[in-house]
């Protein structure tokens, strides 16, 4: 026998001994928790009532965790959302001030103002769909 085979499957050195449980595995096999009960009445019971706690426990903190993350992305959807909007704003307010100055006679500073908002757009449109979205996306 080698040494994995002695670390996964542990042995009791003598009869009546118990079998050590690493946290993370399952409940234990019924026959170790028949021993286990021989050994004090009512301990299997006991651990199955605490292995179905913790998993009640982990199913609440899944589900909280998703509710979260719903939240988390809406979030991100509404700034986006926002952002666009303030962006679009932006660029028509450069667009209508450069027209509004180019009218008053300042043609050089007002086609400046107006060409930067439609600059903002292009590179706007042309950067979006060049830059990779995110994995959550």
């Amino acid at each position: 026998m080698n040494d994995r085979d002695s670390t996964d499957n542990p042995q009791p050195e003598q009869p009546g001994a118990l079998i050590p449980v690493k946290p993370n595995d399952s409940l234990p096999s019924p026959a170790i928790l028949t021993e286990y009960n021989q050994v004090q009445p009512g301990l299997a019971e006991r651990m199955v009532a605490i292995a179905e706690q913790e998993q009640a426990h982990r199913h609440q903190m899944e589900s909280q965790l998703a509710q979260l993350q719903a939240a988390d992305r809406q979030a991100e959807r509404t700034a986006r959302l926002r952002a666009q909007i303030f962006a679009l704003s932006l660029g028509i307010t450069a667009i209508v001030a450069g027209s509004a100055i180019a009218i008053v006679g300042r043609s050089v500073v007002g086609c400046t103002i107006s060409c930067s908002g439609i600059a903002g757009f292009v590179l706007v449109f042309i950067l979006s769909r060049w830059m990779p979205r995110s994995q959550e996306d």
